[in-house]
């Protein structure tokens, strides 16, 4: 199996409307222009946790403690040069740190999981969120037990 592109994203919860990024429209980059979570790619010399509590320094100016890993997402596919792995976390925030200022990215919203729909925005990172919607807000019954 080839090597992966790993990276960290992590879904950010306020006031219950889930924080996002507009992409820069950079053609090197992954899904320029959409919307998508803030996080990217891993250093070498970094674990998941680092690498998420290193991206969120850069592209927002905060630190967060103890964000909670959510799961792993592997996207194989002809279409990819490097096969795709992303650990996304969760984080839930009371108030926003004074120092929040966005430094990557075209701009930043809050959305509603219903106001996310009409955006333009990651699939992968959809399917995060939505994943996350339905199993942890919704309390539905996403994967059976054996």
């Amino acid at each position: 199996m080839s090597k992966y592109y790993k990276s960290s994203h992590i879904i950010i919860i306020y006031k219950k409307k889930f924080l996002l990024q507009k992409r820069d429209k950079y053609k090197k980059i992954h899904f320029p222009g959409f919307w998508g979570l803030f996080g990217g790619k891993n250093l070498k010399s970094e674990s998941s946790i680092q690498g998420i509590e290193r991206e969120i320094q850069e592209e927002i100016n905060i630190k967060l403690k103890k964000p909670r890993y959510l799961f792993k997402l592997k996207i194989l596919g002809k279409d990819l040069i490097v096969p795709r792995e992303i650990q996304y976390f969760i984080k839930n925030v009371k108030k926003l740190p004074k120092s929040f200022n966005l430094i990557e990215g075209e701009d930043y919203g809050f959305f509603s999981f219903k106001e996310i729909h009409k955006l333009k925005i990651n699939s992968f990172d959809l399917s995060a969120i939505s994943f996350y919607h339905y199993n942890n807000i919704k309390k539905e019954k996403l994967i059976p037990k054996k």
